[in-house]
């Protein structure tokens, strides 16, 4: 699955995809959280589990005037109550506002579906659909595209029912009700799709990887007509693909990496009956992971691409740019070192009507810390400007997108930590001159981590951005402790009473496979831990194990119990629950 990634996505809290592996940026969000919507504490000596409402992550859509001011926030909880994560966002014409992602389903909760919403210019939703795939596990869409009008397309990787991963491209009508969906297993059993594109005649164009015959990820590039058949399948060996684009001719390009060389950029330019027309590679320095993530095509057949390149030192990444003409002949590389010799990640890539190059990514700073990092380049590959964005000097910063309107001013998507705890959703607005002309951050109801995956800008200026926002839903209440006797409490920010000598205990749901744990902190003149048991629970998303904790009250007075879900290695915290302690 996605986070399943499956999201991602994978994650990460922060994103650190290498060449050689099969997962793409946001196919696996690393992103947890957990909140609590418990008014108070509660005892209980049941003896049984309830259902765990565990990931409590919505979609969370947030349209902003041209001035930065919010206009409204439309948000998106599924039928499980659980985890939901746009992806995707497009809008049309009119002004109405299409995201796509992956949302839990209902049931046992344990596999997501696409979830696709449209909305009005007002925020309200008109319709969402939902697609569950063939198969037992996840579906996860990465893309989505609207035609002129109205049909929405979208495409990503879908459990099939040989136990395999496929693409499945769904299209649905202005009024969400779904047409057609066409899915490719590949010769190997195992293919995610990364990218779409819709061409004036309705043809219908992804791009992803495909487990090859001999067991080895290729570049997977379908075309379908306007019924969802399949026109052509062509396949580039050896790698994966993460984004594509289609020029006025009908001309395919489609941009990865491939493993020659330990890792290279490739890009593949292919006719409209699916013929290679050309390939390109591109090797960094020392024959390090090259992988491109971000590609456009100008008006006379340039293709430029943007990614992370291993640094001349063989340390960190630099942002890595590179300019083809239509013949495939590479015309320059311009890279970005950045402050320090660290992880700079190149994420998205821009063009606007002169030709100028915009990228944007994620930029080291020497206190560890990364600032949301936007480079302007002309079309000789000249830099022009570089704007480094940071909340603050103690934050984190990832610029996930990009866009640009006709007047060339250029819009950022992504994420801002905030006192090394959680996340925000940070946007800013740039002029063509580089200079920052606003920057809003926005927080969900929950504590958690925000993170704005995608944005699109109107003709008026005014900015979309869609992405993952905790929610206020809880954590399931445990009811049975590995101790008899025990009193059992949620973790509620509330007031509880217990006796000097007492015992008692907190239980939480833990997802441990993907890297997430629960510690406590205690004052231990006050409280002493007693034990602390790991129990595991049928293997399932999204918990797989619960972690329990037995503490005993030592003398009277008020004290502090926090506990603490994160990842650890410095990574935000996904929650924290603090307990006030009433000993008598």
């Amino acid at each position: 699955m996605k986070k399943l990634f499956v999201a991602t996505a994978l994650l990460l809290l922060v994103f650190n995809l290498f060449a050689g592996c099969d997962t793409p940026k946001g196919s696996a969000s690393d992103s947890l959280t957990v909140a609590d919507n418990n008014p108070s504490p509660v005892e209980s000596t049941a003896a049984n589990l309830s259902q765990s409402d565990f990931w409590n992550l919505d979609y969370a859509t947030v349209k902003y005037d041209s001035s930065g001011g919010q206009s409204w926030v439309a948000r998106y909880n599924g039928p499980a109550n659980a985890f939901d994560e746009a992806q995707a966002i497009a809008v049309d014409e009119s002004g109405n506002t299409y995201v796509t992602g992956a949302s839990m389903g209902s049931g046992n909760g344990t596999q997501s579906d696409y979830a696709t919403i449209k909305y009005d210019k007002n925020g309200q939703q008109i319709w969402a659909a939902r697609y569950s795939g063939t198969g037992y596990g996840g579906s996860m869409p990465q893309a989505i595209s609207v035609d002129s009008i109205g049909n929405v397309y979208v495409t990503g990787d879908s459990a099939g029912t040989n136990n395999g991963s496929e693409y499945a491209t769904v299209k649905y009508d202005s009024s969400g009700r779904q047409l057609w969906v066409a899915r490719y297993s590949g010769p190997g059993n195992s293919s995610g799709a990364y990218a779409l594109a819709v061409d004036v005649s309705g043809n219908v164009y992804v791009t992803g990887f495909s487990r090859g015959s001999n067991s080895v990820d290729d570049f997977a590039t379908i075309k379908y007509d306007s019924n969802g058949h399949q026109l052509w399948v062509s396949r580039y060996a050896n790698g994966s693909p993460f984004a594509l684009t289609l020029d006025k001719q009908g001309n395919v390009y489609v941009t990865g990496f491939t493993r020659i060389n330990g890792g290279d950029y490739a890009t593949v330019k292919y006719d409209n009956n699916g013929k290679q027309i050309w390939a390109a590679t591109y090797n960094g320095h020392g024959n390090g992971n090259d992988v491109a993530y971000g590609l456009a095509v100008d008006g006379t057949g340039n293709v430029y691409i943007t990614g992370r390149s291993t640094g001349a030192s063989g340390i960190g990444n630099d942002y890595a740019t590179v300019k083809y003409d239509s013949d495939g002949q590479q015309l320059w590389v311009v890279r970005y070192h950045g402050l320090v010799s660290s992880d700079d990640t190149a994420n998205k890539l821009a063009l606007d009507p002169a030709g100028n190059v915009y990228v944007t990514g994620q930029s080291g700073r020497a206190n560890g810390n990364r600032d949301m990092t936007t480079i302007k380049y002309d079309t000789n590959g000249a830099t022009l400007w570089v704007a480094r964005y940071s909340s603050s000097e103690n934050s984190d910063n990832i610029g996930w997108d990009l866009a640009v309107d006709l007047s060339g001013n250029v819009y950022v998507a992504g994420q801002s930590g905030i006192a090394g705890a959680t996340w925000n959703y940070a946007v800013v607005k740039y002029d063509g001159n580089g200079k920052q002309a606003w920057a809003v951050q926005y927080h969900g109801p929950g504590v958690g981590v925000d993170e704005a995956r995608a944005v699109a800008v109107d003709k008026n200026g005014n900015v979309y951005v869609t992405g993952q926002s905790t929610g206020n839903a809880g954590v399931a209440q445990m009811t049975q402790a590995p101790w008899s006797g025990v009193k059992i409490y949620t973790a509620a920010n509330q007031t509880i009473q217990v006796k000097i000598g007492e015992e008692f205990a907190f239980g939480f749901d833990t997802f441990s496979a993907g890297g997430l744990t629960w510690d406590e902190q205690h004052d231990d003149s006050m409280v002493s831990l007693e034990d602390e048991e790991e129990i595991s629970v049928k293997p399932q998303y999204p918990s797989n194990e619960n972690t329990w904790f037995l503490l005993k009250a030592l003398k009277a007075g008020n004290t502090q119990i926090t506990f603490t879900y994160s990842m650890g290695g410095g990574l935000p915290t996904n929650d924290q629950k603090v307990v006030n302690i009433e000993i008598k």
